[in-house]
């Protein structure tokens, strides 16, 4: 029965020091609205157990809209190996918002699996999300190059650098091959 403003205050302690034993309470939270959601939901982003990641994760079939893309951007920001079959299945998602951010955590963490979920969805995409699966894609192939997965990020990079590309990607794309053909072989 706190006050919003307690429960925000709370949060914000056990995003630094809260440990799997806040999990539950916090994972409560993130049914609320406003505020105390997007305290909760830092807070399990912020959390290293995978407990944490697990809560936000199972959050994603009771949330939509703006709160869903936000736990999908946390679930990004963790690098969530875990999400990627759940994120897969969001970026057809019928709310724009949720697709492009189902996409963007996909390239944030940045695993072979997100690569080829990414490639497939954005052979399908519309238009309107067509950008944002390539710049999904490029933060994705920046994982994998960073990870040593020099020909994962070729693969990204090459059909990325194509003239039929709008020129901002094109450009993006060039510049990761030859950060790519630069980078020694492992």
């Amino acid at each position: 029965n706190s006050s919003a403003a307690a429960k925000e205050y709370v949060c914000r302690k056990l995003a630094l020091a809260g440990s799997a034993r806040s999990v539950p309470a916090l994972a409560a939270l993130l049914e609320k609205e406003g505020v105390v959601f997007e305290a909760a939901r830092t807070a399990l982003q912020a959390m290293a157990c995978p407990e944490a990641r697990g809560a936000l994760r199972n959050s994603l079939g009771k949330l939509s809209g703006v709160r869903k893309a936000g736990v999908l951007n946390s679930l990004g920001a963790c690098r969530d190996a875990e999400s990627v079959p759940a994120l897969k299945l969001l970026l057809v998602d019928s709310d724009v918002e949720v697709a492009a951010a189902a996409a963007a955590a996909l390239g944030e963490i940045g695993t072979k699996e997100a690569a080829e979920a990414l490639a497939v969805a954005r052979s399908k995409a519309e238009r309107t999300l067509g950008l944002r699966f390539a710049d999904a894609q490029l933060a994705c192939a920046e994982r994998l190059l960073a990870a040593g997965l020099k020909a994962e990020a070729l693969a990204i990079y090459k059909p990325l650098s194509d003239s039929q590309q709008p020129a901002q990607v094109q450009l993006a794309a060039k510049r990761g091959l030859l950060r790519a053909i630069q980078q020694k072989d492992s």
